[in-house]
């Protein structure tokens, strides 16, 4: 998965400024987040924290230009259904879960809960 791939397409189908990364520190940072709760949290993560660690960090980060919750949402989604796991909110839902991320009404544990109840598993 390739997150600048990832925005770009992202703002190229919803528009922004540019899906360029702004900080290629705060891209590694936030793409090493799940990996180093995996590593380091005392108990493991489970793929719905995960999917939260980068959605969260990705928002919270402002990694690119333009098109960071959009970014973040795909990056999370993309990273569930790789490992079996089909994550489909209401599009009204989706938005109003990244503008409360972004905002910090939404927590990374209460984007883990949201993945949590929009998700389902399925036969790979």
């Amino acid at each position: 998965m390739c997150s600048t791939a990832i925005s770009a397409q992202a703002v190229a189908m919803f528009g922004g400024l540019s899906g360029e990364v702004r900080d290629e520190n705060l891209l590694k940072a936030a793409l090493g987040r799940p990996l180093n709760k995996w590593h380091y949290d005392e108990s493991k993560p489970n793929i719905f924290a995960l999917a939260a660690a980068y959605c969260f960090a990705l928002v919270k980060g402002h990694v690119f230009h333009d098109g960071n919750k959009c970014t973040a949402y795909i990056v999370a989604i993309v990273f569930l259904e790789q490992n079996g796991v089909i994550c489909a909110p209401e599009q009204t839902d989706i938005v109003a879960t990244m503008l409360g991320a972004s905002d910090g009404s939404v927590s990374e544990n209460d984007l883990v809960g949201w993945f949590e109840a929009n998700g389902s598993f399925v036969k790979i």
